[in-house]
């Protein structure tokens, strides 16, 4: 699961090249699954950079991942980018088997 937080100053250009950078490095992750995932999760990401041109004024935040559905056996493959209603106050991005939502507090 990718966590992706972008900041208002960061550019389109520059997410879509550090993603590349990391989909180049999840090529040396060990397990084939585990890596298949990471590499979807990041290819998804950036398919979804796709429909911004910039970076909106107050930033962006991206969850991207495989969640188990409420049977326990179907996996569903999802994509959220959230446009905060404050600026977002730092940068973070995590690839780990959950989503990092504390990054949403600032906004309680």
């Amino acid at each position: 699961m990718v966590t992706y937080v972008i900041t208002p100053t960061d550019t389109i250009q520059g997410v879509q090249s550090f993603l590349g950078n990391e989909f180049s490095q999840a090529a040396n992750i060990k397990s084939k699954t585990t890596m298949n995932s990471v590499q979807s999760a990041i290819t998804s990401t950036k398919e979804k950079l796709k429909l911004y041109k910039t970076v909106p004024k107050n930033g962006l935040i991206i969850f991207c991942g495989q969640i188990l559905m409420d049977d326990n056996k179907t996996e569903k493959k999802i994509t959220l980018d959230i446009e905060p209603f404050r600026p977002v106050q730092s940068k973070m991005y995590k690839c780990e088997n959950k989503f990092h939502a504390e990054c949403l507090n600032y906004l309680l």
